[in-house]
């Protein structure tokens, strides 16, 4: 339990931090529940952890339970925004419609970077065995529709509401809101407690998921919805599982 709750209190830390430049503008009221919204994201990750028992027999390599707890959070989050908070489904991205240009970000931005993330995983990864069919499946599925939801999705939204001075990025409309949550989405890959509440660095995948979320972040601006960052996100974890394992 005290794990999991320090766990969420470094997200949300982060979160608050990050917000804190909000207190000049008019929706500084935004910051705390920002950090809450961290918070309670975190938390529903790590639900089955701390307590195992919770859906014990879903999967078993990896945290299937948390990821479906953290989705259902997020639906529920969404509904209350949408209703009370006077925001519109378009603002999470909520939308199959692709804005205009969409073919040429894939073309031209989507596939090249997905191309060098191949790259540098068979230049920097050892080699490996075929993963799994959990694996497989888990990494397909669950990441990207999970964390694109609610870093892309929700937390995006209410940081442009903090902070909605834009700029053209490459075709994406893109403000300090963008570059806050890939810092969060970076630290959230970097720091983890172990049992004994020790804290663990992973500065080499905080970057990497720091720049992927950079990416996906555009990709979600520029398309203005979230089918594509989450299969761009999704494919990005299938090749840093099969990669390693072709070469």
């Amino acid at each position: 339990m005290i794990r999991m709750l320090l766990q969420a209190a470094v997200l949300a830390g982060t979160v608050l931090v990050l917000a804190l430049p909000a207190l000049r503008g008019k929706q500084r009221g935004w910051i705390a529940g920002a950090a809450a919204l961290a918070f309670l994201y975190s938390v529903a990750i790590f639900l089955p952890v701390a307590y195992p028992h919770l859906l014990p027999h879903l999967g078993k390599e990896w945290n299937w339970a948390g990821k479906l707890f953290s989705i259902v959070t997020t639906t529920i989050v969404t509904v209350l925004l949408l209703v009370f908070a006077g925001f519109r489904a378009r603002d999470f991205g909520l939308t199959f419609v692709q804005a205009p240009g969409t073919g040429r970000a894939i073309l031209f931005g989507i596939i090249p970077f997905l191309i060098l993330v191949g790259v540098l995983v068979w230049q920097m990864s050892p080699p490996g065995p075929w993963p799994g069919r959990e694996t497989l499946a888990y990494q397909a599925s669950l990441p990207g529709l999970d964390e694109e939801f609610f870093f892309r999705g929700i937390l995006l939204a209410v940081f442009d509401r903090m902070f909605p001075t834009k700029w053209d990025v490459l075709g994406a409309r893109i403000g300090y809101g963008a570059l806050a949550i890939s810092i969060v989405f970076g630290i959230g890959h970097a720091v983890l407690l172990d049992k004994a509440l020790h804290p663990h660095f992973f500065v080499a995948e905080g970057i990497f998921a720091g720049v992927i979320g950079l990416m996906l972040v555009w990709v979600r601006a520029r398309t203005q919805s979230l089918v594509l960052p989450v299969l761009t996100h999704n494919a990005v974890n299938l090749l840093n599982y099969t990669v390693p394992a072709l070469f």
